[in-house]
């Protein structure tokens, strides 16, 4: 028998929550649904550092005290005067300083010779090692990237509403449940104190009109409509309201916070339900189409300017 199943992100990783295969996600149907079920079942998973800035973002704004314990920051080469960037130019450093016998030194020798000379020269090979003794295991971020995430942080904690949002209750919660007989996944980025589902974008533009046509394309309806229903089939009750936290992935990184209309979510969960329906299709027949319904051949089309121009 099916046992519905929720964790906190400190029992299920977010590594461990994609790497579960039994289940299926918004993710997946909204590919299925909006390219072909091929796509969805055959494109591998993309490489890790392929999220590494999201990610990054992301757990800075969500789980503070996460990214705090799994990242540190590494210094931008430009913050450092006379920055010696090179072993040529360690050796150019000790020939200046008037010290022979540095031609055929290794990297630590020549750092030991630099170090007799009683100076203290900015060398990057040594600010990274530094850095890397230092991180015990943290994932190091260059210095730009980590400022950005810092400075994203701060917008969103500077407006109160949405520092609510981000701070109050659970973090990435993951919800196991079946839905019109498949079982299906969904990670909520945040459940707040009172029962309202949050997620989190990065995006090109929040501004509302571009982010609107955005959310549409890029499936959100349908996965926002999902976890809805998952969040209800598990704990029984519906959430009090459904948002997305929208933030510029550029300087000055303006954020906005939208609520989805109860029209917006019924559009989500037709979309869904009818992706459920042609997976579970695909999967009772083993056929996953590459585009259209079917695989069977098609007249190739002509193009609709050689079209008008025969007209």
């Amino acid at each position: 028998m099916y046992e519905p199943k929720v964790f906190t992100s400190e029992q299920l990783s977010n590594e461990a929550y994609h790497a579960e295969k039994d289940h299926v996600s918004g993710s997946f149907l909204t590919t299925l649904l909006n390219y072909c079920p091929a796509k969805a079942k055959y494109t591998p998973p993309k490489p890790a550092d392929h999220f590494v800035f999201g990610t990054t973002a992301h757990t800075n704004m969500l789980e503070k005290h996460r990214f705090d314990a799994a990242y540190i920051r590494m210094p931008d080469q430009s913050e450092f005067k006379d920055l010696i960037t090179s072993e040529a130019g360690i050796k150019s450093f000790l020939k200046a300083e008037g010290v022979a016998g540095y031609s055929n030194k290794s990297l630590d020798e020549l750092l030991a010779l630099v170090d007799k000379t009683e100076k203290n020269p900015n060398i990057w090979h040594r600010i990274v090692r530094q850095v890397e003794e230092a991180a015990k295991g943290r994932e190091i971020v260059p210095g730009k990237d980590y400022d950005k995430v810092m400075l994203m942080r701060e917008v969103v904690m500077s407006n109160g509403a949405m520092r609510e949002v981000v701070e109050s209750g659970h973090a990435e919660v993951s919800i196991f449940v079946i839905i019109d007989g498949v079982p299906v996944k969904v990670r909520i980025d945040r459940i707040t104190a009172d029962a309202c589902l949050v997620d989190y974008k990065s995006t090109k533009s929040a501004q509302p009109q571009e982010f609107g046509l955005h959310a549409y394309r890029l499936g959100y309806w349908l996965k926002m409509a999902l976890q809805h229903d998952a969040f209800e089939a598990y704990y029984g009750f519906k959430p009090t309201a459904v948002k997305l936290l929208a933030q510029e992935k550029e300087e000055p990184f303006l954020a906005k916070l939208y609520r989805m209309t109860e029209e917006q979510l019924q559009e989500g969960r037709i979309q869904y339900k009818a992706a459920l329906a042609l997976f579970k299709r695909c999967k009772e027949t083993n056929i996953w189409p590459n585009y259209g319904l079917t695989n069977d051949e098609e007249e190739l089309p002509t193009p609709a300017f050689l079209k008008a121009k025969n007209k």
